[in-house]
């Protein structure tokens, strides 16, 4: 990812936790790209869940609850980033966890239309601003934290019911 370091629903059968640190999830081939990632976000109030690969990520996040957002690199050797967005969106519990793709390429616009057709929400090219990807995170698990109140609340009101 080549980040510039500072310093150094209920889905489904799944219920959003309050008391839970939201996840967010890292699935890129180079293992720097990965630590670039996590050292420029490790203030954050969140777990992370990494992997290396696209068959690597589908494996974790199916045991995976509580998902704030995806971060994914788009181009990974076997499984692209594409293909693995397209199986995520297939799995009714990650169906509308919003995914954020990370190139190193930039070919043109027909790229990013690929990664939006194929689920993704933004799209950000590397090397990646510590800055903007933190503004970007942060603003998702806001989010995140904010359905997850609202869905207590709601189950609140409906067990009063």
């Amino acid at each position: 990812m080549s980040v510039k370091l500072r310093g150094t629903s209920s889905r489904e059968g799944r219920d959003v936790s309050l008391g839970n640190k939201p996840n967010v999830v890292i699935v890129d081939d180079r293992e720097e790209d990965i630590f670039a990632a996590t050292c420029a976000l490790e203030h954050l109030d969140v777990n992370f869940v990494t992997a290396r690969s696209g068959d690597e990520a589908l494996e974790k996040l199916a045991a995976t609850s509580d998902i704030a957002l995806i971060i994914l690199d788009r181009n990974m050797p076997g499984m692209s980033g594409i293909e693995c967005a397209r199986q995520l969106r297939e799995i009714s519990s990650l169906r509308d966890v919003p995914i954020v793709f990370l190139t190193g390429m930039d070919s043109g616009d027909g790229e990013a239309i690929d990664g939006y057709q194929a689920g993704a929400i933004d799209y950000l090219l590397k090397p990646v601003d510590p800055d903007v990807l933190e503004a970007k995170v942060s603003a998702f698990v806001s989010m995140y934290r904010h359905r997850a109140r609202l869905q207590q609340q709601a189950a609140e009101l409906e067990k009063r019911q």
